[in-house]
C-alpha cells in the first residue's frame, strides 16, 4: 500500500536491463530444452521399443508451457506490446438458418 496515495502501486519491471535479462533467460532456456529434446531423441534411438509419441509429448509439453510463460511475462513487462484481434463474427445477421 502506498500511504501517500491510499492504494497499491503497480510493480512494473521495464527498461534495458530487464529486457536484456529476459532475453538471456529465453536463450538459456531454449538451449537447455534443445538438449532435453536431443536426449529424448537419443534415448528413442537406443531403445526402439520406447513409446515414441508419449516421449515426444512429455518432452514438448514443457516447451510449450515455457513459451506461453515467456509470452505472458513479456506482455506484463511491456503492457500494450502484444494484442490479439479476434475476427469479426461471420454469421448472417439473423443467425444460423435464417
Amino acid at each position: 500500500m502506498c500511504p501517500a496515495v491510499g492504494g497499491s502501486v503497480p510493480f512494473v519491471v521495464a527498461g534495458p536491463f530487464a529486457d536484456a535479462l529476459f532475453f538471456i533467460l529465453v536463450v538459456a532456456t531454449t538451449v537447455a530444452h534443445a538438449f532435453v529434446l536431443r536426449s529424448t531423441l537419443r534415448g528413442m534411438r537406443a531403445n526402439p521399443r520406447a513409446r515414441g509419441v508419449w516421449e515426444w509429448v512429455w518432452a514438448l509439453l514443457p516447451a510449450f508451457a515455457i513459451a506461453a510463460l515467456f509470452i505472458w511475462t513479456w506482455a506484463e513487462m511491456h503492457p500494450g506490446s502484444i494484442s490479439v484481434t479476434l475476427p469479426a463474427n461471420r454469421l448472417p445477421p439473423g443467425g444460423i438458418g435464417s
